[in-house]
């Protein structure tokens, strides 16, 4: 997406609140990840995979193009996908 001139932002706050809020709290948060959500069933339910699905369910839902997730599971352990 364009850098819009006034706020030097490509995506409002805002909207990429909304969007995570939607895809990834929503369906995440206060959910058993083994047995309530989808995309996370039938395998190891590591930190390396949580990450690689926020990844994919947010891709197509940002506006403009997603570049990069982090998880940070400890202020030690953190975990990345990039595009």
């Amino acid at each position: 997406a364009p850098t819009d001139p006034v706020t030097g932002m490509s995506v409002s706050l805002d909207e990429l609140d909304a969007v995570v809020d939607r895809e990834i709290v929503d369906r995440y948060d206060h959910r058993n990840l083994d047995l309530d959500v989808e995309e996370l069933q039938g395998g190891p339910t590591t930190s390396e995979i949580v990450v690689q699905a926020i990844f994919d369910r947010l891709a197509p839902a940002v506006p403009g193009k997603l570049v990069r997730v982090r998880l940070f599971e400890t202020a030690r352990n953190v975990f990345e996908v990039t595009a």
